[in-house]
């Protein structure tokens, strides 16, 4: 029973950030939802911050499982363009009004969110780059590591600019673009 509390705990303040946004997620208004006391909340964790630091290090586990279950085993050019989709799904939530506020609120949070790109997301361009030169379908002279920073940066700057995010084929068009510089002639 004490586990079940703690995940409709969870599940509500993350519905309610998904909803209403970081700062409108309190445990005020998590008790209100589930009809508990803040004291209830407090009895299975400490702090909001702990909350927030399980639903990041959650919502990060879930994108790398996703990428081991459907995409790691696809050829190089859906796994690009299965990156990119999951890239913009990250960035539309993470933006910079949410990196603030992890950066108030879960300790370490950045760092954990930094080491996510660079260790896993960056690495995962890289590698899917790299599989595209060895089949023969990317040109040789193209480096990997640095296209796969590109890529992330790219996906960040896509989600954090007004004109891409009122265009929504503007994600089809940006992936076709940049893979486009990759073939081989």
């Amino acid at each position: 029973m004490k586990d079940i509390k703690k995940l409709k705990i969870l599940a509500t303040v993350r519905a309610l950030i998904l909803d209403s946004g970081f700062e409108n997620a309190s445990l005020d208004r998590v008790s209100v939802e589930l009809g508990i006391s803040k004291k209830t909340i407090y009895k299975h964790f400490d702090s909001k911050s702990e909350i927030l630091t399980i639903l990041l290090k959650r919502f990060l586990f879930k994108n790398k499982k996703v990428y081991e279950t459907r995409l790691s085993l696809l050829e190089p050019i859906p796994r690009l363009i299965g990156l990119f989709k999951m890239c913009d799904e990250i960035y539309s939530i993470v933006d910079n009004k949410v990196l603030r506020y992890i950066g108030l609120y879960v300790p370490g949070g950045k760092d954990e969110l930094k080491s996510f790109e660079h260790d896993f997301l960056v690495s995962s361009f890289e590698k899917a780059i790299s599989d595209g030169i060895i089949s023969q379908r990317f040109r040789n002279e193209i480096n990997a590591q640095v296209l796969a920073f590109m890529a992330l940066e790219l996906s960040k700057l896509r989600c954090d600019t007004l004109e891409f995010k009122k265009n929504d084929q503007s994600l089809s068009h940006f992936i076709d673009h940049f893979i486009a510089g990759l073939y081989k002639v």
